[in-house]
């Protein structure tokens, strides 16, 4: 009796084992092996291997197993020292001539003798000249005495005359300083001697002109006229430096 349960039990568990290693189809409804199975074994189907694509061959670049890296740009290292200089070329200015600071010119005030209420001429002239230059015209100024002044004519000008012969036909004359009135504030002349239709040379010692002086009652024996603001020009309009004489009015019989 007993052996015939411990049969049935083993039996039970014989076929309990058989369907729990099996499962699906491997297993039939009572739990027996397929018969394309092994006794206690299950029979498994392969998982369908699905074809893989591939999508182009990456190409790496660098270094196997690291990051891709760029490829540097060198850029050479300038040497201290051997840096090339493109040096500036300035224009060579065009020299220009400097007016020689030596006399190329002397003009002398003349001198008079007069009497207190008389009138006396005095004569302007070019008396040195130096080698090599050409006078072509002159400018000159003369401060007077007040009681020796320069006589003026019936229209308010220094009476005054050029020298025909030097044929500077456009010598001008004005009283000093501009505006003054003749008799009681001027005390001076500027002259211009010059052509408007030539600059031929002025000969050394010639009269440029002349001007009549009044010596008036109240004039002292000796009354100066003074040069100043001399220059002269060549034909070709060149400076020259111009020395300049003073001259002096002679006033005879005066008690001072």
């Amino acid at each position: 009796m007993q052996r015939a349960r411990w049969i049935s039990r083993l039996a039970m568990s014989v076929g309990l084992f058989a369907c729990v290693g099996c499962g699906g189809d491997d297993c039939d409804p009572k739990g027996t092996p397929s018969p394309t199975g092994r006794p206690g074994r299950p029979t498994r189907t392969p998982i369908e291997t699905r074809p893989r694509t591939v999508i182009g061959t990456p190409t790496r670049t660098g270094t196997a197993g690291g990051d891709v890296e760029p490829t540097p740009t060198v850029t050479p290292a300038t040497t201290p020292g051997t840096a090339s200089v493109t040096p500036t070329v300035s224009a060579t200015p065009t020299p220009t001539s400097t007016p020689s600071t030596e006399p190329g010119a002397r003009l002398v005030i003349g001198s008079a003798t007069g009497s207190p209420g008389m009138s006396v001429e005095i004569a302007v002239t070019l008396s040195e000249v130096a080698p090599g230059v050409d006078i072509a015209g002159t400018q000159n100024d003369i401060a007077f005495d007040p009681t020796a002044p320069i006589a003026a004519t019936s229209s308010g000008r220094p009476l005054c005359t050029v020298n025909p012969s030097i044929n500077k036909n456009a010598t001008s004359y004005s009283f000093q300083p501009p505006g003054c009135i003749v008799g009681t504030s001027c005390t001076g002349i500027r002259v211009l001697v010059l052509a408007l239709d030539n600059v031929d040379p002025i000969p050394p010692g010639s009269v440029l002109y002349t001007c009549m002086v009044e010596a008036t009652a109240d004039a002292s024996a000796g009354s100066s006229l003074t040069c100043s603001m001399a220059a002269a020009s060549t034909p070709q309009g060149e400076p020259v430096v111009l020395d300049c004489e003073d001259g002096e009015i002679l006033v005879a019989g005066s008690g001072q």
